[in-house]
């Protein structure tokens, strides 16, 4: 996404002054808690999804010059129905909509047709360089339990095999803001990341259970040590 440099400098102020303070302060995550990722190029952060918080959480952590061309995956039609709210997120914040079958088509607020398939607009995304935070589940799931992988981030990786995903497993936030819920509990979350995966020269099989195998092995890692025993 090509960013002006008043923009750029809005949205560093955004992460730098209110999302991560705001992060530190209810969920104990500092700057010392950023994630490991390249510094340039286009990639895929992959986090299992429980909460609103996660896209807060992620813009905290990851490094903040990544943070800042990061392009969050969203449902067009539960984020687009509020103008004002629809322009903040998809035309400044650089939100990549994707709109679910038969679900009406909104930006800015107006329903509108659109000729694009939500893997070209993340390819769109990935060709300028971007970072996408793609949330694999495709939504949000019960709190504190890994919901089952779409297919989706395995088109994208097959369609884009030298871009590398990093797999992140978040451990809490579906307790300290789980789902259709608006009461926040103050909790640290605990995040463990895996080493990227390339889909090249592999299947779509093969990525797919090359994924399943990081969420497993990190949600074991994180598990309370009865369960590891079990």
């Amino acid at each position: 996404m090509k960013q002006g440099p008043i923009k750029k400098t809005i949205k560093i102020l955004l992460i730098v002054l209110v999302l991560r303070p705001l992060v530190w302060l209810l969920l104990g995550v500092n700057r010392f808690s950023h994630l490991k990722v390249p510094l340039e190029g286009p990639m895929i952060i992959a986090p299992n999804h429980n909460s609103h918080l996660d896209t807060l959480l992620f813009y905290a952590i990851l490094p903040l010059k990544v943070a800042v061309r990061t392009r969050v995956i969203a449902a067009g039609d539960y984020f687009g129905n509020i103008p004002i709210v629809s322009w903040f997120l998809f035309s400044f914040c650089g939100m990549v909509p994707v709109y679910r079958p038969q679900a009406p088509k909104v930006e800015e607020g107006k329903k509108i047709k659109t000729s694009k398939s939500p893997l070209e607009s993340m390819g769109e995304a990935l060709s300028e360089g971007d970072v996408l935070l793609l949330y694999p589940e495709g939504t949000r799931g019960k709190p504190q339990e890994r919901s089952a992988l779409r297919k989706g981030i395995v088109y994208l990786a097959c369609s884009f095999p030298e871009v590398p995903i990093y797999p992140v497993f978040v451990k809490g936030l579906g307790k300290a803001l789980p789902r259709d819920s608006f009461i926040l509990i103050p909790l640290i979350p605990v995040i463990e990341i895996q080493d990227p995966i390339f889909a090249k020269d592999k299947t779509q099989r093969m990525v797919l259970e090359e994924l399943e195998n990081a969420y497993s092995g990190m949600e074991r890692k994180v598990a309370p040590q009865d369960r590891r025993e079990k």
